[in-house]
């Protein structure tokens, strides 16, 4: 579910990103690559990915929280795209973390947590990996144009 959430988001960022920037088609591939991913992701999916965790839950939590951290902080940005995001979790640490999905600083988050998780994407069905992979995509290209 938090990989579900930050794809989603950062599908969220890049459509508000495209429509106020430009290309603006990529506002519609971004989305359509989130949803695409939300739609196939299964828990067989995450439970092969979170497999060579077992010896190390302290860093399957520490990856979740970077997930969920950007999933909230720019969680209006979907609310506004009419993307539903379930974030799980308690977010309550979080409170006051609201991003600007225009700044620059928005692709850098995302950015870093998909750098983060740079190992895990390798464990996900090929499909994931190239929807991840587009997305990104996308996303650079919008952050180019401002």
């Amino acid at each position: 579910m938090a990989l579900i959430a930050f794809m989603l988001t950062a599908g969220s960022i890049a459509y508000h990103r495209g429509r106020e920037f430009g290309p603006k088609r990529f506002s519609y591939i971004a989305t359509n690559l989130a949803n695409e991913f939300s739609e196939r992701f299964t828990i067989n999916d995450a439970e092969i990915v979170i497999a060579d965790f077992a010896d190390s839950k302290r860093s399957l939590g520490t990856l979740f929280e970077e997930l969920i951290y950007v999933a909230f902080k720019y969680r209006k940005s979907a609310e506004d795209a009419g993307i539903t995001v379930v974030i799980p979790g308690d977010t309550t640490v979080f409170p006051r973390e609201m991003g600007n999905v225009m700044s620059k600083e928005a692709v850098g988050d995302v950015e870093i947590v998909k750098d983060s998780l740079k190992f895990l994407l390798e464990k996900l069905p090929k499909w994931a990996q190239r929807i991840i992979e587009a997305l990104m995509e996308a996303l650079k290209i919008t952050r180019g144009l401002v």
